[in-house]
């Protein structure tokens, strides 16, 4: 998950990976007469758009993921008080615990500007679905501009230590009001956090 800043009275968002929202749009892609088209052309992993949909979309690992996906949603918003709008599905798919496209909630903000890995989906008259639904997401909590860049970010490592540990170090060193304080106070949201799935 990543939380990202959002200039309305929520003040942020919660990004959560979906592998159910990837299926809904392989699923268009297919109904729209795509079903054969190429995903991740000319790479060692190049597929077929039907291919990725009957063996990874809808496999039970990605309803698994989807499942723990609602009750680490429900915890946050237990936890934490969320409320169900806070939270943002992106699409997102895994094979045997890997990520199987670049997972776009491994993003980062410097000021406004959201830096995203580029998720190299399935093109429909031109046009990346996958990539399409995530700008049509992030556009609308006012961002300056999201920026695309290439390479598979959806390791551990990465994702915990440039997304999650930042947060939550920067809240324990300073503590101090940002985008992520309203009724709860940047300390006390860290402090939340790693209680709710740390301790």
């Amino acid at each position: 998950m990543n939380f990202i800043p959002a200039e309305d009275e929520l003040k942020f968002r919660v990004l959560l990976p979906s592998p159910a929202v990837a299926c809904e749009l392989l699923e268009w892609a297919v109904g729209r007469g795509y079903a054969d088209s190429l995903v991740f052309k000319g790479r060692k992993q190049e597929t077929t758009v039907a291919h990725l949909l009957e063996a990874v979309a809808r496999s039970e690992e990605s309803q698994r993921i989807e499942t723990a996906l609602a009750a680490t949603r429900t915890q946050l918003m237990d936890g934490l008080g969320l409320q169900e709008e806070q939270f943002i599905p992106l699409p997102a798919l895994f094979q045997q615990g890997l990520a199987v496209i670049p997972n776009p909630v491994n993003s980062l903000v410097c000021n406004k500007h959201v830096i995203v890995p580029d998720p190299a989906g399935p093109s429909v008259e031109g046009d990346d679905i996958f990539a399409s639904f995530i700008r049509n997401a992030l556009e609308g909590l006012e961002t300056r501009s999201i920026l695309w860049i290439s390479g598979n970010l959806t390791t551990s490592l990465l994702a915990r230590s440039t997304v999650g540990r930042m947060l939550s170090a920067d809240c324990r060193r300073q503590c101090s009001p940002g985008w992520w304080h309203g009724p709860v106070r940047s300390c006390r949201l860290a402090a939340r956090v790693r209680q709710v799935f740390f301790l």
